[in-house]
């Protein structure tokens, strides 16, 4: 059994490909390689980082989760600026 972390898991990818296989590439006709590289790219960063939402980001969307995180940094920035100037 390999221990969580290590680099030789790699079910993450599996379930990548295997979403990828069955919610695009079955379900489409490709004319060349760059129509491929297009489709993929478009599902990659339009679909599935952006409409798909996953348990472990609490129900989101990746990139609402990682808006979210850098709009709290930003905001975290911000205070700490802000209290450093009212200080002095």
């Amino acid at each position: 059994m390999i221990q969580a972390g290590c680099s030789y898991d790699n079910a993450p990818m599996e379930r990548f490909y295997s979403t990828l296989k069955n919610e695009y590439f079955n379900l489409r006709k490709f004319k060349g390689i760059e129509s491929l590289n297009t489709g993929i790219y478009r599902f990659v960063y339009c679909h599935y980082n952006r409409t798909r939402l996953y348990s472990h980001n609490g129900g989101q969307t990746p990139w609402l989760f990682d808006w979210q995180l850098k709009f709290y940094h930003l905001m975290l920035q911000f205070c700490l600026t802000t209290t450093k100037i009212l200080s002095l």
